[in-house]
């Protein structure tokens, strides 16, 4: 397999990829291809891959606030009060 990749089957039209050597089996260090033997002679498809659905979710922003304001010709009073909840948009990972 070449290093620039190997096309998988030519008479795929436009369904057609690239097959590379895995990245962790073209290490220089000894002790990095020891450390990941299962990748070593593996090859993987450079294609699409659909992995950004399970990632995101739709998020949810409250907000709410209460104001209440008054006063004399003396003093002038102002009470407000607020509390923001937000649940993001990433899945937890833990």
């Amino acid at each position: 397999m070449n290093p620039q990749g190997e096309l998988v089957d030519e008479d795929c039209g436009a369904n057609c990829y690239a097959a590379f050597p895995h990245p962790y089996s073209q290490f220089s260090d000894p002790a990095l291809l020891a450390a990941f033997p299962e990748y070593q002679g593996e090859s993987f498809a450079y294609k699409p891959y659909n992995n950004v659905g399970p990632f995101f979710r739709k998020g949810l922003v409250s907000n709410s606030n209460i104001n209440i304001s008054g006063g004399t010709e003396d003093v002038n009073l102002n009470l407000s009060v607020g509390h923001a909840d937000e649940e993001g948009f990433t899945r937890e990972t833990a």
